[in-house]
């Protein structure tokens, strides 16, 4: 959950410096925002993947133990 809004966070800063960046027409700013974004959104499938394998995981020591 924490990482999820950490992305959602990360995600709507580079955003708003990407904008700036537009507006200021500076665009190593720009370019940094779109770099933020990308990266806050491979973080979260990251996350999203290492989540359904350890569920996968977890399924499979569960059919073991009975």
């Amino acid at each position: 959950m924490m990482t999820d809004l950490k992305s959602t966070k990360d995600k709507a800063l580079g955003k708003i410096e990407e904008t700036t960046g537009k507006l200021l027409k500076d665009d190593e700013m720009e370019a940094k925002g779109k770099a933020k974004q990308l990266k806050s959104e491979a973080e979260a499938k990251v996350d999203e993947a290492k989540d359904k394998v350890l569920k996968k995981v977890n399924d499979e020591i569960d059919k073991h133990k009975k």
